[in-house]
Parts: C-alpha cells; sequence; structure tokens
C-alpha cells in the first residue's frame, strides 16, 4: 500500500530529528483508507503472498515498527475523520504509563479508487465547486485531500534541549456522541464535553485558547454547531474579564480550506497547522469566506457588541493575524479538534511552553527534516542505504 510507504518515509525524517537513539518509541497511526485493497482485488489475477501484509491497516503501524526496531506499542486506529487525533491522545496516554517515551503520531490517507467518492458525493457530503468553504453562507460540503503526516513526541522532553520553540501537547480527549438525532449528524453537547475534558486534562481555563483549529468540513449544519461549542467553552468566561484582555479574541482556523479533508490524517494535520501558529505567533486566513453563514451571527458577537470571535482574517487575501495584547507566547494556547461522521469526537490543546510534562515537538525539529530531503534512486533512497546529501550536491 502506498500509504505505508509513505509513513515509512516520513517516519524516517521524524526519527533523524531527534538525538535520543535509546528511547522505546511507539507509533501510533490514524488510517482508513483500504483503497490499494480494493485496486488489487479489481486488477489482479493471482494471489500474492505479500497481499495480506501489504494492504491491511493494522500493519501501517507494525511495519514502522518492524523497519525501524521500535520496540513501543504499536497501533493502528480507525474511527474516520478523527483517527489520526485520537492516535495522538492514545500515543500520550501511552507515554503517561510509561510504555514508550517517545511516540510518533501519524496519520495517512490516499485517494486510490473512485469508490468512496462516489459514495460521499451521492450522500451529498462533497462540495460542487471543490472548494471547501467552511464558515460560509454558501457551505455545501468538503472537498477529499490526501495527505502524510508523523509527529514526534518526546515524553522525557528532551526536545526542550534543542534551539527553537517548544510545543507541549498538554491535554486530550476523545468521546462519543452516543445516542442523538441520526449517526452521522454532529453532535454539540458532545463536542462541549471533549473541549472541557481537554481543557481539564491539560489543567488549562477556557480563557486561555487563543486559537481554534476547527475540524470545520463546510457543511451548513457542522460548522455552526461546532462554532456554538467552542463558544459555549472557551467563551464563557471571557466575558467577566478586563477589556485589556478582551483584545485577545479566539482566533479560528479552518485547515480544510487549504488542503481540504484529509480524513483520518486531519488530526496530524490539525496538529500541524497548530504547531505553525503557535511557534510564529501567527493565525491563517480562512479561505473561500466570502458571507459568513447566517447562523453564526450571534455567536460571533458578544452582548456588548464587542467581537470576541475572530476568523484568522476575515479579508480573503492578506496575510496570517498576529496574536495581540502584552501576553507572552507562553500564556496561549491552541485547540485542535476532529470529529468523526460515526460521533467519535476528539479535541487537543497545545501550548508554547519550555515547562512540558507531557510530550513536546520542537521548531528546530520540524526544520531539520527539511534540511534532509533526498533524491529517490536506486542505491540513495533512506530505506535502502543512508546518502549525506550536501548542500553543493
Amino acid at each position: 500500500d502506498p500509504q505505508q510507504r509513505l509513513l515509512l518515509q516520513g517516519a524516517w525524517e521524524a526519527l533523524t530529528s531527534t538525538s535520543n537513539k535509546s528511547s522505546p518509541v511507539g507509533v501510533f497511526v490514524g488510517i482508513s483508507s483500504m483503497d490499494y485493497s480494493r485496486v488489487m482485488s479489481h486488477y489482479l489475477t493471482d494471489v500474492s503472498p505479500y497481499a495480506a501484509t501489504g494492504s491491511a491497516l493494522s500493519v501501517a503501524a507494525g511495519r514502522v515498527s518492524y523497519m525501524y526496531g521500535l520496540q513501543g506499542p504499536a497501533v493502528s486506529t480507525d474511527t474516520a475523520c478523527s483517527s489520526s487525533l485520537v492516535g495522538s491522545h492514545i500515543a500520550c496516554d501511552s507515554m503517561l504509563l510509561r510504555e514508550c517515551m517517545m511516540a510518533l503520531a501519524c496519520g495517512v490517507n490516499l485517494t486510490l479508487a473512485p469508490d468512496t467518492g462516489v459514495v460521499f458525493k451521492q450522500a451529498g457530503m462533497l462540495a460542487l465547486d471543490g472548494r471547501c468553504k467552511t464558515l460560509d453562507a454558501d457551505a455545501d460540503g468538503y472537498v477529499r485531500g490526501e495527505a502524510c503526516g508523523v509527529l514526534l513526541l518526546d515524553g522525557e522532553g528532551k526536545s526542550a534541549e534543542r534551539e527553537g520553540h517548544v510545543i507541549c501537547f498538554a491535554g486530550s480527549a476523545v468521546n462519543q456522541d452516543g445516542r442523538s438525532s441520526a449517526l452521522t449528524a454532529p453532535n454539540g453537547p458532545a463536542q462541549q464535553k471533549v473541549i472541557s475534558s481537554a481543557l481539564q486534562r491539560a489543567s488549562l481555563t477556557s480563557s486561555s485558547v487563543a486559537i481554534l483549529n476547527m475540524h470545520g468540513t463546510g457543511t451548513p449544519l457542522g460548522d455552526p454547531i461546532e462554532i456554538g461549542a467552542a463558544h459555549a467553552v472557551l467563551m464563557q468566561s471571557r466575558s467577566a474579564l478586563a477589556d485589556a484582555e478582551l483584545d485577545v479574541p479566539l482566533s479560528v482556523q479552518a485547515g480544510k480550506t487549504y488542503v481540504g479533508h484529509t480524513e483520518p490524517a486531519a488530526g496530524v494535520v490539525g496538529l500541524i497547522h497548530a504547531i505553525h501558529g503557535t511557534c510564529h505567533k501567527m493565525t491563517s486566513p480562512v479561505l473561500h469566506l466570502r458571507h459568513i453563514n447566517p447562523h453564526l451571527t450571534r455567536i460571533l458577537s458578544s452582548s456588548q457588541g464587542r467581537q470576541v470571535v475572530r476568523l484568522g482574517h476575515l479579508c480573503r487575501e492578506q496575510s496570517g493575524l498576529a496574536w495581540g495584547g502584552s501576553q507572552s507566547l507562553s500564556s496561549h494556547g491552541s485547540g485542535v479538534s476532529a470529529f468523526a461522521f460515526q460521533g467519535t469526537n476528539a479535541h487537543a490543546l497545545l501550548v508554547a511552553s519550555a515547562l512540558a510534562t507531557v510530550s513536546c515537538v520542537s521548531e528546530a525539529n520540524l526544520k531539520f527534516a527539511n534540511k534532509m530531503r533526498y533524491w529517490v534512486g536506486p542505491l540513495t533512497h533512506p530505506l535502502l542505504s543512508y546518502v549525506e546529501l550536501t548542500e553543493a550536491s
């Protein structure tokens, strides 16, 4: 499965960014697509002895551990759209239980066959114009995206020894809608509970969250419910704050307006988006936002008329918005949400601080991987042999 190959490459880049080679490393993969298996069964007449291990979702995590000799837990998680954020939650719990000292939090999704897209199209889930118009009055569904993301979480906090900002996975939570109006309908109260639980586990107050990275699939029903749930939890104490603190409202980001909905990989993509914004103290615009969904008008303004929820930049052509106020970077948190169509909800909170007790990833690590780009040739692929490429090459 090409998804397994992408995970092997992403894991290699993540592992080469750390000098800590002795700690047990776990592998936690969010994955759900089995397109490759369907393609092979359709086109191949002979049964291959490698078909099972080449396409099984469980092997996606196991193969990474096998290839690199990682002896921590290896778990593949399929909760649809929340898979990789649920996997990241499990990874942090595993480190807290000392099952591993470091963990690869991964998410991957490739669309290799048209079948699933056809089903989603018939169900009215996909946008007609190929744009994910999160929070817009004309939102009509999402756009399918492909991605492979790998984050190296350090439960011992040794990433803090590197230069650059240290992003701490402060806390996370997972729950389920349970019995609700419909299996695939978003549940506002359940979303409120998962955000509240994550805040409690992270020992953060609602007013300390400066950025919300929405699940934001660009649906006329789901987006208002998500904003309403976030507003009920994250804005409940802001009304009592001083005007100076209200100068830093809750900023909303919608990563799916950039890369589409990467489905099981969406959680890790959201984490990467949040890490980038937290490192640089910037928020990104919500693309394709022309006219705000009328259901959001009441939510986006306080009773005094002061705007307390800010949609990145409402101006489409402007760059990201810098955080205001005199508060330090470490005093702000960034929330990441992922909600699955079968009801499994996840929310994670990141903070920028050198005082992490759970798991960290440094900006230096992210940059280091970008410097290790390689040409994929017969003898230079990192899975075959390691060849150091100099700047001159």
